[in-house]
């Protein structure tokens, strides 16, 4: 026959707890609460940059049909975009990069994004900052 287990027994052998502890705990606690980091992990599978755009004027906050010209009477235009897109387990992701990571990534690299949520162009967006190559 088997013993039956007493479950309100307290295990009196652990070590209690230190303000510092309690106060690590605490902190560790409150930063994953509150945190606003992402990170994500993946294989470069391509790479690709947009055609500039014609700058055109506003008018009371709306685009208007009319091109912005510089001094020399040439269109102005947009900076490209460049892109680059990780293949991670479960998925793909297009990052929009700046020209030096976009420069500097190979296809093929595995690398290590950091970043965090913020708001760009009126958007709430995953701004990246940094990045490692692994």
């Amino acid at each position: 026959m088997s013993k039956a287990v007493n479950n309100n027994d307290k295990d009196f052998d652990a070590k209690p707890l230190t303000i510092a502890d309690v106060q690590e705990q605490t902190r560790i606690y409150l930063e994953r609460i509150s945190t606003n980091k992402i990170l994500i992990a993946g294989i470069v599978r391509d790479k690709r940059k947009t055609e500039p755009k014609i700058k055109m004027k506003r008018v009371d906050g709306k685009y208007t049909d009319e091109p912005i010209f510089d001094e020399d009477g040439q269109f102005q235009y947009w900076d490209p975009k460049y892109y680059i897109t990780i293949a991670f387990e479960g998925g793909e992701l297009d990052l929009l990069v700046e020209l030096s990571w976009y420069s500097s990534l190979n296809v093929g690299n595995r690398a290590l994004f950091e970043g965090h949520k913020g708001v760009k162009y009126g958007n709430v967006q995953d701004i990246y900052t940094n990045y490692t190559v692994l």
